[in-house]
């Protein structure tokens, strides 16, 4: 004859079952909540990206413009901005117009 027996869980096993099923579903959504956020740094650093790529272009614009315009700076054009020459042994020349204020200092 065959015995049948009957499994019963008792009061602590019951706790450690619920705290099992507890700790499960919130690793799982501790894990959804790493996964999306993974995804979410992904997608934010190729935007950063896309606007350092943008800066670097801006910046080059700059520089060659910087650049173009330094090259055509020349004495006339100076004088035509109100440079005056600096006497000798001076650090500071003032010239005091009725129109134009004009101050050149010596390094």
């Amino acid at each position: 004859m065959m015995r049948s027996q009957k499994f019963s869980i008792v009061g602590s096993e019951k706790i450690i079952i619920a705290g099992l099923i507890a700790l499960s579903v919130v690793l799982s959504i501790f894990y959804v909540y790493m996964v999306n956020s993974s995804i979410f740094n992904v997608i934010a650093r190729k935007e950063a990206e896309e606007m350092i790529t943008v800066t670097e272009t801006e910046i080059s614009g700059l520089v060659s413009e910087y650049m173009r315009l330094s090259q055509a700076i020349n004495i006339d054009m100076a004088y035509d901005m109100s440079f005056i020459e600096i006497p000798e042994g001076a650090i500071v020349a003032v010239e005091m117009n009725n129109v134009d204020t004009a101050v050149s200092i010596r390094r």
